[in-house]
């Protein structure tokens, strides 16, 4: 796929400095944004790499690799293990010092 449905494409937001593409309607209380879809509602990120790359294997999360839970960027998204998502936020972490409870 190149190019999302129009549905989903008006509630995109890009983020050119960043390259994100930020999902505006609906986040959930950890800051991952959320589609509703034919009446069922998934994480944006996870249905947007569905749509782009086709179904995400067996075993595998989505990795943001911009760090930002609401980009639904497909070349900012990565099916990997979940050890290999932890491994990476870790390191992430190290590197910028962000922490999710300092505010």
């Amino acid at each position: 796929m190149t190019e999302l449905p129009p549905d989903m494409e008006s509630h995109i937001e890009r983020i050119p400095e960043a390259g994100c593409w930020i999902w505006s309607p609906a986040t959930d209380s950890a800051g991952y944004a959320k589609a509703r879809i034919q009446g069922v509602t998934y994480l944006a990120h996870r249905a947007v790499y569905a749509l782009w790359y086709g179904p995400i294997p067996p075993g595998l999360v989505i990795d943001h690799l911009c760090q930002v839970k609401c980009c639904v960027n497909p070349s900012h998204l990565e099916a990997v293990t979940q050890p290999e998502n932890v491994r990476r936020s870790h390191i992430f972490r190290r590197k910028t010092g962000y922490s999710p409870h300092i505010r």
